[in-house]
């Protein structure tokens, strides 16, 4: 039961970080000061898909709390 629930897991985490796999659109920045924004930029949108998806796990963990003690009173 535990293995089926780190799959889960792993496949909602794969599923909500998977990106197109560029890190840049459009033109490659020309000087490093365009790069380093570029990439702050990724990491900015990284960091709040990452923050939905923890809200997302998070509201699904208390669900399932919630399923087990009702299925508990039955």
């Amino acid at each position: 039961m535990k293995a089926l629930k780190t799959g889960i897991l792993v496949a909602f985490v794969s599923l909500g970080l998977a990106g197109d796999g560029s890190s840049q659109g459009g033109g490659a920045p020309k000087t490093p000061v365009q790069e380093l924004e570029a990439l702050k930029a990724d990491n900015t949108s990284l960091l709040e898909r990452q923050a939905a998806l923890l809200l997302r796990l998070e509201e699904m963990r208390k669900q399932a709390t919630q399923i087990r003690i009702l299925t508990k009173r039955s």
